[in-house]
């Protein structure tokens, strides 16, 4: 095992199972659900979710935002139904479709116990069938000895974890220990997990327009609810959803700070967001970038139950000075409307197999992989090639990627706007064009600020881009076989 030793840093996280209060420790909450006990540690909350006939049918975890009224939840979260017979339904209805933020639901509804994630998995959980115990990461279900026997060096190695790798689907770096999929529930009875969203095909929206108007609305609500309750700070780079978000912020912009990290290796968002900083007189800074030490990358990374190991893991100290505010806004999510796993060539009925995608991630390809993609693609066969390619990106790479991390900065409450039902529906709604062409944030920004369009979008437009793209390669090789696997091979 490449790691000195197993942390086990509760803050910010949850487990639950059977019998858990017992092994409780000092500093957390506990709430007894249907025979199962869910401990939760600060800076964790959890909000009540109450029915209209005034039963308790949940759980929320996390930073839920209404983004009908414009508000942060927070304690109890009132319904105005029912659950009835169509539980799927009903969460949807009720919990996916009105709120975004960053949350985990916890249904109890007579027998029925069900984990459902937010539309983008942005707070990660695994589970171990065998012990039928879920938790936010693996070092909360397995001790010291376990976490160790128990660790896929081998897989870890052969996905290179520590340089960009990920594992995809609902694998991990522990055997027997695996990550519930964004769109997918968890039964706390048969513990299994199953889709619950898309069940059938997206209809195609006929007023593309109105549509990315839709997203539009929802990620100005999130941010709106957001500077209501706390101060925020917005991420801001040269790329596309960095200048979505600085358009729907125009008229709160004076309210907000902008900000990024000062990483000469990201020339182009450097240049970009100075740029953007002055030409629009946001009140903006570039925070320093700053080197975790081992011992800081070790906590790190066990609070990810080592499946991540990137530069994140090595760089993560840079944003620590945003714990000072309430929020930090940033745009991840934008890719699901981008068509980021298209090719050229592609058209809706183009088949695809289990190994074909796996080289899409941009992955090496290894047998338990394609095992974990090919099940996972079984449950996307009623739908056209664009969309399943479209949920690989979210389900595959994006929530299992970007988010494997939830809960390595517990002090600095990161939330993605553009990460919600809303938006994603919206999103895969659009007609193949406008998601090949990523139309939906150039209406977005031609509507809310149309002078943002002005400045080029991730691009000095001269011959640096050039230079820049081979000072990468030059950094870490591996990048350019990864993104030769993706669109070639």
């Amino acid at each position: 095992m490449p790691y000195n030793e197993f942390i086990q840093d509760v803050r910010g996280q949850f487990v639950m199972g059977r019998g858990e209060a017992a092994r409780s420790a000092d500093d957390a909450s506990v709430i007894r659900l249907n025979e199962l006990d869910l401990l939760h540690f600060e800076p964790c909350p959890a909000t009540e979710v109450i029915d209209a006939a005034g039963n308790r049918v949940g759980v929320l975890l996390g930073h839920p935002i209404d983004l009908v009224e414009q508000k942060v939840i927070r304690k109890r979260y009132l319904l105005s139904a029912t659950v009835g017979n169509d539980i799927d339904g009903f969460v949807e209805t009720h919990i996916h479709a009105p709120l975004g933020g960053s949350f985990l639901f916890i249904l109890t509804h007579g027998s029925t116990r069900r984990i459902y994630l937010d539309a983008g998995g942005t707070m990660s959980a695994v589970y171990d069938p065998e012990q039928r115990r879920v938790a936010a990461t693996t070092p909360l279900l397995l001790d010291a000895d376990a976490y160790r026997e128990r660790f896929d060096a081998e897989l870890h190695a052969f996905l290179q974890v520590p340089r960009e790798g990920w594992f995809p689907a609902s694998l991990t770096a522990h055997h027997g220990v695996f990550r519930i999929q964004a769109n997918h529930y968890l039964d706390l009875d048969s513990w299994q997990q199953r889709r619950h969203w898309p069940m059938a095909p997206v209809p195609q929206a006929e007023d593309p327009m109105a549509a990315s108007q839709q997203a539009g609305i929802a990620v100005q609500s999130s941010i709106a609810a957001m500077q209501e309750a706390d101060s925020v700070a917005v991420a801001l780079t040269g790329g596309n959803e960095s200048r979505l978000l600085l358009a729907v912020c125009r008229e709160r912009v004076e309210e907000l700070d902008f900000c990024m990290v000062d990483n000469r290796s990201q020339a182009v968002d450097h240049a970009l967001s100075l740029e953007l900083a002055q030409r629009f007189d946001l009140r903006h800074r570039f925070l320093p970038a700053v080197q975790a030490t081992p011992d800081e990358q070790e906590v790190y990374l066990s609070r990810a139950g080592h499946c991540i190991g990137d530069a994140r893991a090595r760089n993560f100290p840079s944003v620590a000075p945003l714990a000072d505010y309430g929020y930090f806004v940033n745009g991840v999510g934008g890719g699901v409307g981008r068509g980021f796993f298209w090719r050229g060539g592609d058209t809706a009925t183009t088949s695809i197999d289990a190994r074909a995608l796996t080289t899409r991630l941009g992955m090496p390809v290894h047998p338990r992989v394609i095992e974990a993609v090919g099940r996972w693609l079984e449950g996307t066969r009623q739908f056209d090639t664009f969309l399943m390619l479209d949920l690989a990106f979210l389900e595959l790479r994006m929530a299992p990627w970007a988010f494997a991390n939830s809960y390595g900065m517990p002090d600095v409450r990161h939330i993605h706007p553009l990460i919600s039902r809303s938006v994603f529906e919206a999103m895969v709604s659009l007609p193949p064009e406008w998601r090949r062409k990523g139309l939906m944030t150039t209406e977005i920004v031609n509507h809310y600020w149309p002078e943002l369009g002005t400045v080029r979008i991730n691009s000095f437009g001269d011959y640096r881009d050039v230079l820049q793209i081979l000072r990468r390669v030059a950094n870490d090789p591996t990048v350019i076989a990864k993104k030769f696997r993706r669109k070639f091979a």
